[in-house]
């Protein structure tokens, strides 16, 4: 709801003021993993993935979801059925590349964890704040000026 209303209030730079939002959320829940409040940053973690989803609304409705495995796979499942049966041959590609990229970014968290612990979180953070930095100095629309991007 966070990044949705996000979203919606900021419509000229909404995409990096998403990112933003969500750097600010992964900092914070750096922060508490820090100072040994596991569930609070598992929460905030929780809502800042939530928060992303709001990248790819249109009307109220995400039309990609970014944290859904189960979603993105049966999604790619009924594109490349759709494919066999003489729909869009490649309209089950994006869904694929998702997938792999949600599993890559497991897999990579698991293992950053493993080796640094909550650090971890700060990873992301930075990654976060700095990809809101590069998004709010583009003078090219990221998806699209339909979606109020900048």
């Amino acid at each position: 709801m966070l990044g949705s209303l996000c979203g919606r209030i900021i419509q000229r730079s909404r995409h990096s003021a998403l990112i933003y939002l969500i750097a600010v959320m992964l900092s914070v829940a750096a922060l508490l993993a820090m100072f040994g409040a596991n569930w609070a940053a598992a929460a905030v973690l929780a809502m800042a993935m939530g928060a992303e989803n709001a990248l790819f609304e249109r009307d109220g409705e995400v039309q990609i979801g970014l944290t859904y495995m189960a979603g993105t796979l049966v999604k790619f499942g009924q594109h490349l059925l759709s494919a066999l049966m003489g729909g869009d041959r490649l309209g089950w590609l994006p869904y694929l590349l998702l997938w792999i990229g949600l599993v890559t970014g497991a897999i990579l968290g698991a293992l950053s964890y493993r080796l640094i612990g909550h650090s971890a979180i700060w990873v992301a953070a930075g990654a976060a704040w700095l990809l809101a930095s590069w998004l709010h100095h583009r003078p090219v629309p990221l998806i699209g000026p339909d979606q109020g991007s900048r």
